[in-house]
């Protein structure tokens, strides 16, 4: 009995050895996905990367094309595959968090691609992306005024390539009349940020530098005027497509925006439940103040909407006289 019980004791002891190997290798695994991930994720978007932080990448643009779109989500595919390989059961929790939010986010970014497919219909995200390629560049002080100006030239020289490459990307009768329209109004952005932000520190750069950054303004202002002309006369004059996704679309999209389960029914219903409780602590509160200036106050059992409101603003208004001046707080 004593050997019977000492080989289960030594077989449990083993497992639990085994297990523990199994976690730590799968949590190396892990763990250099992630910094792979980390560190290989900016290239997909190099105005994104400038506005987190990452400057490796700060004279480039994105790649709008299908050559770089299929590149995206090759790339996001791959993660997917190489988190699927991983026993994720195994990892320590905070790994398990960090697997499962990136799970989520990379099989969103493979939905957006091949299901909804903004990048075909939605103009507005392009005039975001282009003003957004300079004024990440210009609005923190990461680095001296030089290099950031050299960069914004970098980028401007290249932002003619860009509208071409928004031209053929875009569907025109795929886009919705508010989305282009917006587009539109939206376009002249960029003109704004380098009259605001660049034409007022070029006289930090030397006679060269200052050069090839007016050229390159030129040059991008000349396209912006072109792709101006092409979203008027091209995209607005047959933009008539339902700005509304439609119910399906949409709950996969509020799936993907919540990292919930839950439908839109129960997402309402929680919402009401909430806004009914909050409104209904809000009166609560509302009565004990007001019985401080009232204290023979009797309140109906059942009071109407149009009663609590006017508790919770009699509530307010006491509340606000205890408020400190502007230069008291």
């Amino acid at each position: 009995m004593n050997v019977l019980r000492s080989l289960i004791n030594t077989g449990a002891a083993c497992l639990s050895l085994l297990s523990l190997s199994m976690g730590q290798e799968m949590n190396q695994q892990f763990d250099t996905l992630a910094k792979d991930y980390v560190d290989q994720f900016p290239t997909l978007s190099p105005v994104q990367a400038t506005q987190v932080g990452d400057h490796r990448y700060d004279s480039e643009l994105d790649d709008v094309s299908e050559t770089g779109r299929l590149a995206r989500r090759s790339f996001h595919q791959s993660f997917l595959d190489r988190l699927g390989a991983i026993d994720l059961d195994t990892l320590s929790i905070d790994r398990q968090v960090d697997a499962a939010l990136l799970k989520h986010s990379l099989s969103e970014a493979i939905w957006s691609n091949d299901v909804l497919q903004e990048w075909a219909w939605n103009p507005t995200q392009y005039t975001q992306l282009t003003g957004g390629a300079i004024y990440g560049l210009m609005a923190r002080e990461f680095a001296p005024i030089e290099k950031r100006l050299q960069h914004a030239a970098d980028r401007l020289e290249k932002m003619p390539h860009l509208f071409e490459q928004i031209r053929v990307t875009l569907v025109p009768d795929r886009v919705p009349a508010v989305h282009a329209e917006t587009a539109v109004k939206q376009n002249r952005g960029l003109l704004s940020i380098m009259d605001d932000m660049i034409i007022p520190k070029m006289g930090s750069l030397d006679s060269k530098e200052r050069k090839r950054l007016e050229d390159a303004m030129a040059s991008a202002r000349a396209a912006l005027e072109v792709h101006e002309t092409w979203l008027k006369e091209k995209v607005v004059t047959v933009a008539k497509a339902n700005f509304r996704i439609g119910a399906e679309l949409f709950d996969q999209k509020l799936s993907f925006a919540l990292q919930t389960p839950l439908t839109r029914l129960q997402v309402k219903e929680r919402a009401d439940a909430e806004f009914k409780r909050c409104r209904k602590e809000m009166y609560d509160v509302s009565k004990r103040i007001y019985l401080k200036q009232h204290p023979f106050t009797a309140f109906p059992e059942k009071p109407s909407e149009d009663y609590r409101q006017a508790i919770i603003r009699s509530g307010l208004e006491i509340t606000y006289q205890d408020a400190p001046t502007r230069d008291g707080i």
